[in-house]
């Protein structure tokens, strides 16, 4: 497989690498997990979501399941025990103890010095979203359920206060959006501070912003349908497409899917990769064979099936088996599979050739060595299949609900999918499927951007949280949050009344 060469990167660069292994950042270690083992893989179905129920418990209509504290218990102290831990940005730890600088003060314009990049065309405070390019319909789209379709949340104005009091936590984040939608009864869409100090505007939840890892969901669901379609199976070896790996035969499409394949990962492991990206900052165009090329070459991190260990690699190859087994671009399966039947018009898969995002895009903020950069125009082709993709809050309103519920695949898919490897206190991951202590979705992170996409099968509940930074928020832990993460945690506590 070769070697490489076992050098740190530069210090100058050290913050753009965080962040790429920030496109690996659901679940990464929780605490030290990557390496955990479970005795017969899986840990079984539920991990405390009562086995995957979906029954709703939505109490009075147009109200959240129970009540909305006040802001008091919704933010501030890190949660007790039997909450999400901390969530690190790196695999192995070595980025954990050298926080992404949070700047000591809000950003403002005169910090960025005129800096911004990628923002031509760009639509200042527009509240209309151009319609992302995608491929013509194959079929579908079928009906599905928005948030849309249901009136608001009686408890609007107690979520709203979540997160105006959450945000000035969040190491000084430019901004931030939040949406709590119960399907059936109510939704609450919201925003706060600034989608781009430069010129004061408003975040706009209709504009287009970078998912990260969230990506990984519409890649795995993808391989999914087409294993209902007979198309292949969850236990062919991988062998098959890629034939030049001395270990394809004993790798399975399913352990590519559940992180417990053994390979390495690019983004956090990959001196090539950072070699790369550090002569090419913001601007590297990989192709995905680029990227599976730079993970093979890395040690195997243990037998197949043995341990999880969280691997941009696997999901990459999923994309390039998806596109081989269907005959066409990854991209377009994807359309074919996914993005149509559940009209998703809002969400895209970037094309190599025309990185740049749809417009209007929330700008992007990152903290290098003291300097806040505007990033939103970063090429974002080295995340692929693993973390490329953009969408809106509402299509991801829409994709969470339908994820959780299982309704693209069929039932004894959906339970494999949701067969969670235990990685402590409540969390696991499953086939493609993070659970955050009965909270099913997954989290994200790219340069400049942090999103959770999840619904809670007990309470009936999507949530979807996204800040433009990607600062580190302390939380009296030997673990920073990311400020998607903190986010995260206060419309938790908030919505299931969780004492601090």
């Amino acid at each position: 497989m070769g070697t490489q060469e076992t050098r740190q990167p530069s210090p100058g660069i050290r913050t753009l690498i965080a962040s790429v292994v920030t496109v690996g950042s659901v679940l990464a270690l929780l605490g030290g997990c990557a390496a955990s083992t479970s005795p017969g893989g899986a840990s079984g179905v539920g991990s405390g979501v009562n086995g995957g129920t979906t029954a709703a418990r939505t109490g009075a209509a147009g109200s959240l399941p129970g009540s909305v504290p006040g802001a008091a218990s919704a933010t501030g102290a890190a949660p007790g025990a039997g909450s999400i831990p901390a969530l690190q940005d790196s695999n192995d730890g070595t980025e954990a103890d050298e926080p992404r600088c949070p700047p000591t003060q809000p950003v403002t314009a005169a910090m960025l010095g005129g800096t911004a990049s990628g923002t031509a065309g760009a639509a200042a405070g527009a509240t209309t979203p151009a319609r992302g390019t995608v491929a013509p319909p194959v079929s579908g789209p079928y009906p599905v359920a928005s948030p849309l379709d249901d009136k608001p949340l009686a408890d609007g104005a107690a979520l709203q206060k979540v997160l105006d009091d959450t945000l000035p936590k969040l190491s000084n984040s430019p901004g931030a959006m939040a949406t709590v939608w119960v399907p059936g009864t109510g939704v609450w869409r919201g925003t706060a501070g600034t989608s781009d100090p430069a010129t004061g505007a408003p975040m706009d939840r209709e504009a287009f912003f970078h998912m990260g890892s969230v990506t990984k969901t519409f890649t795995i669901m993808t391989v999914l349908r087409l294993v209902d379609q007979g198309r292949l199976r969850l236990d062919d070896p991988v062998g098959q497409w890629f034939p030049s790996m001395p270990d394809g035969a004993t790798i399975t499409v399913r352990q590519l899917a559940s992180m417990t394949s053994g390979l390495g990962d690019y983004g956090s492991e990959s001196q090539l990769f950072f070699d790369r990206m550090a002569r090419e900052v913001g601007t590297a165009r990989l192709t995905p064979d680029e990227l599976v090329r730079f993970g093979l070459d890395l040690p195997r991190k243990s037998a197949p099936g043995e341990k999880f260990f969280y691997s941009n690699t696997a999901t990459v190859m999923l994309s390039i088996i998806a596109g081989k087994v269907a005959g066409k671009p990854y991209p377009q399966v994807l359309q074919d599979q996914v993005l149509t039947p559940l009209g998703l018009t809002n969400t895209a898969f970037p094309p190599i050739d025309d990185p740049a995002p749809p417009q209007p895009i929330i700008h992007g903020f990152q903290c290098d060595d003291g300097t806040v950069r505007d990033v939103t125009g970063w090429n974002s082709s080295w995340a692929s299949a693993a973390g490329a993709m953009t969408s809106t809050m509402n299509d991801l309103a829409v994709w969470a609900y339908q994820l959780g519920t299982g309704k693209l695949v069929r039932p004894e898919t959906f339970a494999a999918q949701t067969e969670f490897f235990d990685l402590g206190a409540g969390n696991g991951y499953g086939t493609g499927l993070a659970n955050f202590n009965g909270w099913w979705g997954h989290n994200g992170g790219m340069p400049g951007y942090t999103t959770y996409a999840v619904y809670n099968p007990k309470l009936n509940v999507v949530l979807i949280v996204s800040v433009n930074a990607d600062f580190e928020v302390a939380t009296g832990n030997a673990k920073a949050d990311t400020p998607a993460t903190a986010l995260f945690k206060a419309f938790r506590d908030a919505i299931t009344s969780t004492p601090r």
